[in-house]
């Protein structure tokens, strides 16, 4: 990883790249404070939006504002798309003379544990693709909890494709012409929808070599088969990793509705997705408890996508989600 700079400067005879930050998060703890430190001289500014937390949080998101963070509360829980945007227009829309909009911008989770010269480094991937006449949109990790988002190489440069949201620097320009964060899609597939559009426009992500962004996924769960744990030949549990069950409906629906706008511009991306998509589902009913559940919460999901019903999760299939619990290697 590049040594640590106070600022993401593409190099010392460069025009400066300013970028500044937006992170999201939803009840957040005192952890957060320690992510917004080791943001702190990497950027110009920082944003952090609370995606409707309520009362219970006001002290940490108080200290979050202590340490010169800008906070954005919205009012209630909108999803990570609307928080994204929240941030986005509060740093180019909103901009003044004291705070200019930047070059560009990069997104975090609340989770994601950012290390010295990060940002730096996506910086650094991104102006030099652009100089060698790449049209880039968006800089993103080599890796994203030790897996690789590098689809490709063009030259010395890494091609991402697909890439995760959190730790995605994405210049201020190609957010103009991209657009917003489609915010009925609420939660999941987000940043893939986002990358998809950006390729149909002819833009391209790239990687910076090396540089990996720990991050929690999920829950690690165990495979069962006739009620009987699945191991390895050495005897360690097989397993993978599982989205919290609510999800699951986002992810059936949001799959539809990003197929049907994609299906015919990106028929290959579409079809592959789709696939390790129906491969997971499968994986996922063979350790769920309650596979009936599950199994609604899938259809569901893909009824609403089909008629185009988006947005915040039903009240009666969060109430089913909430009922499944994940089998857990014994």
């Amino acid at each position: 990883m590049p040594a640590p700079r106070d600022r993401p400067d593409a190099a010392p005879d460069a025009p400066r790249f300013a970028v500044s930050c937006v992170v999201t998060a939803f009840a957040p703890t005192a952890d957060l404070l320690d992510h917004l430190r080791a943001l702190t001289g990497q950027v110009d500014r920082i944003v952090l939006v609370d995606d409707g937390s309520g009362p219970a949080y006001d002290a940490v998101l108080a200290d979050a504002a202590a340490m010169g963070v800008d906070v954005v509360r919205l009012p209630r829980n909108l999803g990570i798309a609307a928080a994204l945007n929240a941030g986005v227009r509060a740093l180019l829309d909103d901009a003044s003379g004291s705070a200019p909009a930047p070059d560009g911008i990069v997104f975090f989770d609340q989770d994601s544990r950012v290390g010295p010269g990060f940002v730096r480094a996506v910086a650094d991937a991104h102006v030099a693709a652009s100089r060698d006449g790449l049209p880039v949109a968006a800089a993103v990790p080599e890796f994203f909890a030790d897996v690789s988002q590098v689809h490709g190489e063009q030259g010395p440069h890494l091609i991402a494709r697909r890439p995760i949201q959190s730790g995605m620097l994405v210049a201020a320009v190609a957010l103009r012409a991209i657009g917003p964060f489609r915010e009925d899609l609420f939660i999941d597939l987000v940043d893939t929808e986002f990358s998809m559009r950006a390729e149909v426009r002819g833009f391209i992500m790239v990687a910076a070599r090396g540089l990996d962004l720990p991050h929690e996924l999920g829950r690690r769960v165990g495979i069962r088969v006739l009620r009987r744990v699945l191991r390895t030949p050495s005897g360690r549990p097989m397993g993978f990793t599982v989205s919290a069950p609510f999800r699951y409906y986002y992810r059936a629906r949001n799959r539809v509705a990003v197929n049907r706008i994609y299906r015919r511009r990106l028929p290959l991306t579409v079809a592959r997705a789709t696939l390790l998509e129906m491969r997971h589902y499968v994986i996922v009913w063979l350790a769920v408890r309650d596979r009936r559940e599950f199994t609604r919460i899938l259809r569901a999901g893909r009824a609403d996508g089909r008629a185009g019903r988006m947005g915040r999760i039903p009240d009666a299939v969060a109430e089913v989600a909430a009922r499944i619990d994940w089998r857990v290697p014994q």
